[in-house]
């Protein structure tokens, strides 16, 4: 996103109240120059303390010039984010809370005051921030489910504020068993391993290797990151280079043979997303090879890759698959109508058969996560909403272990996993 002057407020909201398609997505920060409101609040919260901050932030706030850059995913998100990531909750919150006269009028502002909140272990003004929200956008069917599970999103933001500092990046946790040695969970869907994988940041995306030894998943302003599982036990997160450290990775895929990784990689957080491929080289990967534009993509057994297309439409797309062809692949084939929609469609995940996919989008209120299954003559069947057999609300980035038991998802910034046999279910009905 590219930061802009000071523009009228309906200006700033649009930007907030832009369509939610890509959930648990890496955060887009832009180089901030001298007249950015983010850097000048961080540079007098470095050298003059919180409330000259604070105090600056307000006089920008209040100037009518146009001389300071508001860019309002820095200010509202990335710059908190990276505040929250060195420990600074009190100054996270004091900074949204200075943010209110540009952003309040929003319904998404309320929701990143509720989580900072959280953070901060103030549960009633968490509940306050998030009843002005469904005031102001009564169709937010996550920010109901928010209110409902309020309780339950302070014990895990508590377990996983308590858990901080608790291993190094790598170093060995003594966990022992499949799923980094957690209680797998039944058809009510549990945070998995909060505190490790899961922190007070946004952890999305994850994939296994065919054995379960390895796990990948993606975190905001990291990149991908790691766990193995070594005769002493799994290791604790940490990031891992795909291509190089000054790449930023994410969205990794592990092929269904172990053989390659599939992952997205830029330049950097504001550079357009491309699909790299890289092959197994001993106990990592090789040199990764650059495809074409795209995000979130997984592979079959045969060899056949899908992926969110994302240089048709600017609300992150449609989704495509590619068979091989050679050493590459064949040009992409939009999925047909009713899985691609003029909603934003996006985050495939395939059976490694292809006999059914996961994905996300946002046709309808209330409904993100979708599943669609293979028809005995090879066509795809209707789509089947998910979210209400889960009791939850619109999520994204969903995917299978590679044994099939347990499906994952992306929910208010941490992965979720829940048992998968009500696919079987569903597609005995198909």
């Amino acid at each position: 996103m590219k930061a802009a002057r000071l523009a009228p407020m309906a200006t700033l909201l649009a930007v907030l109240t832009s369509s939610p398609a890509h959930i648990g997505a890496q955060p887009e920060s832009v180089p901030q120059g001298e007249s950015s409101a983010a850097a000048i609040f961080e540079q007098v919260l470095e050298t003059q303390g919180l409330d000259a901050a604070r105090a600056r932030l307000c006089e920008i706030i209040a100037d009518t010039t146009g001389a300071y850059e508001i860019d309002p995913f820095e200010l509202l998100r990335a710059l908190p984010m990276r505040l929250r990531q060195t420990r600074r909750r009190t100054e996270s919150l004091a900074l949204i809370e200075t943010l209110e006269p540009l952003f309040g009028g929003s319904p998404r502002y309320w929701p990143e005051r509720a989580n900072a909140h959280l953070q901060a272990g103030d549960l009633e003004s968490a509940r306050t921030a998030l009843s002005k929200a469904a005031i102001m956008d009564s169709t937010r069917t996550d920010i109901a489910w928010m209110l409902e599970n309020l309780d339950g999103l302070l014990v895990t933001i508590r377990a996983e504020i308590a858990a901080e500092g608790k291993y190094a990046a790598g170093q060995n946790t003594g966990l022992q068993g499949p799923y980094l040695g957690q209680t797998p969970p039944g058809s009510r869907p549990e945070v998995f391993a909060p505190g490790i994988v899961n922190t007070t940041e946004n952890e999305y995306s994850i994939t296994f290797t065919p054995d379960g030894r390895e796990i990948y998943f993606s975190r905001s302003g990291v990149g991908t990151m790691v766990c193995r599982w070594t005769a002493e036990g799994w290791t604790a997160p940490q990031p891992i280079h795909l291509i190089d450290e000054r790449h930023l990775t994410e969205e990794a895929s592990v092929a269904p043979d172990g053989k390659r990784i599939f992952f997205c990689g830029r330049a950097d957080a504001h550079a357009e997303r491309a699909i790299h491929v890289a092959q197994r080289s001993g106990s990592g990967w090789g040199p990764p090879t650059k495809l074409f534009i795209g995000m979130y993509p997984t592979v079959a057994s045969n060899g056949v890759l899908y992926y969110t297309e994302i240089t048709q439409r600017p609300d992150y797309g449609i989704i495509v698959r590619r068979p091989p062809a050679g050493d590459g692949f064949a040009e992409p084939e939009a999925l047909p109508a009713g899985i691609n929609s003029g909603a934003p469609d996006a985050h495939p995940y395939i059976a490694p058969d292809e006999s059914f996919m996961v994905f996300d989008t946002y046709r309808q209120p209330g409904e993100g996560l979708y599943v669609v299954f293979r028809q005995a003559d090879g066509s795809w069947g209707e789509i089947v909403p998910l979210c209400d057999r889960l009791g939850i609300p619109p999520v994204g980035q969903g995917a299978l272990t590679p044994d099939g038991k347990y499906l994952f998802f992306s929910l208010c910034g941490d992965m979720y996993w829940v048992d998968a046999a009500f696919l079987a279910e569903l597609s005995g009905k198909r």
